[in-house]
């Protein structure tokens, strides 16, 4: 393949490229917009350093205080779908499976002086 051909092709395929990531970014963006005016959710993502979609099928996940007991929570887990991509059967099962994967532990945050002290600790747990 000529050089001149090889860079053409290189080019399209980036911006094909660009623009799937693009599109994934935005309808990211419109799900959190969405979750959070009309569900009252505060929405965590799960990306790579470089802001790209990692690996699973929890792209959000969605929690806010329970409406009627105030000492629960109602967690909603979230893949996205942009562009031409559409919901599957398959989709829908990991992420039912997904919720039942969901581990929950608790931990009290104490500042005595210039530290953070966590009672339980939650870290190095496996």
């Amino acid at each position: 393949m000529k050089p001149v051909a090889k860079a053409v092709r290189i080019r399209s395929q980036n911006r094909i490229w660009n623009d799937a990531h693009h599109t994934e970014k935005e309808a990211k963006t419109f799900a959190k917009k969405a979750l959070m005016e009309n569900g009252g959710y505060r929405c965590v993502s799960f990306e790579s350093k470089k802001g790209r979609e990692g690996t699973g099928i929890v792209d959000l996940v969605g929690v806010r205080r329970n409406r009627t007991d105030r000492d629960s929570l109602d967690v909603i887990l979230v893949q996205v779908k942009g562009g031409s991509a559409r919901i599957t059967a398959t989709d829908l099962k990991r992420l039912h499976d997904a919720t039942k994967k969901v581990q929950v532990s608790y931990t009290v945050a104490a500042k005595p002086a210039r530290s953070v002290v966590f009672n339980p600790s939650p870290f190095n747990k496996e």
